[in-house]
C-alpha cells in the first residue's frame, strides 16, 4: 500500500477518534469523550502505525496518564487497570488496501461466480441474514452497509454478500457475510473484492476489521491484498470495575 494512503488512513482515524494529535508519532494520546460507547463508562483503544489513541469516558480519561493508557492495548493489563468486571470487545486487527495493493479475487475450487451489485437493504439480503448465525450477522455489520453492496447468487439465491460503510469520508469499511453451507469456495473473497474495488474506484481507502482470533476472515483480507496496520479493542466497565488505577 502506498505511503500516501497510509497517511490518509491515519488522518481519517484522527477524525473518527476526535483526536487531532493522535497517530503522528510513537506514543499514546488520551482523549475524553462523554458519549463513548453510548454514554456507558469505557474506553476504545486504537493502535495504528506504532501510535496509540485511547478514547475514554470523561471520568476514566482523567485518571489515565499516557504510560498507563498505553498498557490498555492488552486486555489482561486492562483488567488490572480498570477492574476485573470488564467487558472486552475484540481485540481486532485493522487492515487496509488501496488501488496499488488490492488484488483480484482468486477463483475458488468450485468457481465462485461473479459478484453482482445490488441495492443496500434489498430483501434478498434480509433472507441471507435470516440464514446466518446471529453472532456472524452482527460481526458482518450488514445493517450498516450503505454503498457498493455486491452478492453472489446460486440458483437465484444470494449465498454471499459484502458491502461498504464509509467512515470519515475516506475509509470504505468492508463487511462480509456468507452462508455457513457455502464456505470454503472463495465466495467471501469474490464479494468483498467486488465491493472494495467499487469503493476504491471512487477514491476511498478500503478498511477491513477482524477479531485477532478470526483467522478465516484475516486470510480473506490477506488474499485480497489488505495490509494489517493496527488493532482496536473496546472496554465497557461493568459491575466490579473500579476505574483507572495506575
Amino acid at each position: 500500500m502506498e505511503a500516501a494512503s497510509t497517511q490518509r488512513v491515519l488522518a481519517a482515524w484522527r477524525r473518527v477518534t476526535g483526536a487531532p494529535g493522535a497517530f503522528r508519532e510513537p506514543g499514546t494520546v488520551v482523549v475524553a469523550r462523554t458519549d463513548q460507547t453510548g454514554g456507558a463508562r469505557g474506553a476504545t483503544v486504537v493502535t495504528l502505525a506504532g501510535a496509540t489513541c485511547v478514547v475514554a469516558s470523561a471520568d476514566l480519561a482523567g485518571g489515565l496518564d499516557a504510560r498507563t493508557a498505553g498498557r490498555l492495548t492488552d486486555p489482561a493489563q486492562a483488567r488490572r487497570i480498570l477492574g476485573q468486571g470488564l467487558e472486552v470487545l475484540g481485540p481486532a486487527v485493522l487492515a487496509f488496501a488501496d488501488r496499488s495493493s488490492l488484488r483480484a479475487a482468486p477463483d475458488g475450487p468450485d468457481g465462485p461466480g461473479q459478484a453482482e451489485p445490488v441495492d443496500a437493504g434489498a430483501a434478498e439480503l434480509e433472507r441471507l441474514a435470516a440464514a446466518c448465525d446471529p453472532a456472524e450477522l452482527a460481526e458482518s455489520g450488514l445493517g450498516t452497509w450503505t454503498q457498493w453492496v455486491h452478492v453472489v447468487r446460486e440458483r437465484g439465491l444470494v449465498v454471499a454478500a459484502a458491502g461498504i460503510e464509509v467512515w470519515a469520508g475516506t475509509l470504505a469499511h468492508v463487511g462480509v457475510l456468507t452462508r455457513a453451507d457455502r464456505r470454503g469456495r472463495g465466495l467471501a473473497r469474490t464479494v468483498a473484492g467486488g465491493a472494495a474495488r467499487a469503493a476504491l474506484a471512487e477514491g476511498l481507502v478500503a478498511q477491513w476489521r477482524a477479531r485477532t482470533t478470526l483467522t478465516p476472515s484475516r486470510r480473506v483480507a490477506a488474499a485480497l491484498g489488505f495490509v494489517e496496520l493496527g488493532a482496536q479493542v473496546t472496554y465497557r466497565l461493568t459491575r466490579g470495575s473500579a476505574g483507572a488505577r495506575r
